[in-house]
């Protein structure tokens, strides 16, 4: 049987020197992940009903060596530095106002006046829900696991079937 490739369903937030993505994506095989050219997140993988792909161009460089991603079971998350820190970018794609498959991650969203006070409030962390990994071509461990979400963190004690990113659409 011939699959036709689909794009995952995407959340994001951002902090003026971050962006997160989260990927919800249930037992992916075979999941490849890269930024190419510091600009277009790519994505493959595939479950037994679907293959999924993903090319989005960023609205602004990132950081590929101070990257780092975290597959886990129901999720892939993705703490993506951005090359300069400055103010909140308007939208994750620089050509897209509105995709159907990407929504704002409410879990991690501060308000980018907010920031600054509520940053020891809302520091993501993957804690040690999964092996982090530096994109393609990088082997730097994770530095600073307070640059990861924490939403993974409160949940890793309870049954690993329910997670707070499983709360329906937004």
């Amino acid at each position: 049987m011939n699959q036709t490739a689909i794009n995952p369903q995407l959340k994001w937030a951002q902090r003026k020197d971050k962006v997160y993505i989260t990927i919800d994506l249930i037992e992916i095989k075979d999941a490849k992940i890269d930024i190419v050219d510091e600009k277009t997140l790519k994505f493959s993988g595939s479950d037994k009903n679907h293959t999924y792909n993903l090319e989005l161009e960023l609205f602004d460089e990132i950081s590929k060596e101070d990257s780092k991603y975290v597959f886990a079971t129901r999720n892939i998350f993705l703490n993506l530095k951005k090359k300069t820190k400055g103010p909140y970018w308007p939208r994750l794609a620089k050509n897209a106002p509105k995709l159907n498959f990407l929504n704002v991650d409410w879990n991690l969203y501060i308000d980018e006046d907010d920031e600054e006070e509520n940053n020891t409030q809302q520091q993501p962390n993957f804690g040690n829900f999964g092996a982090e990994q530096s994109f393609p071509g990088f082997n730097d461990e994770m530095e600073d696991e307070d640059d990861l979400p924490q939403e993974e963190e409160e949940h890793k004690h309870t049954d690993n079937s329910e997670h707070a990113h499983d709360n329906g659409k937004y």
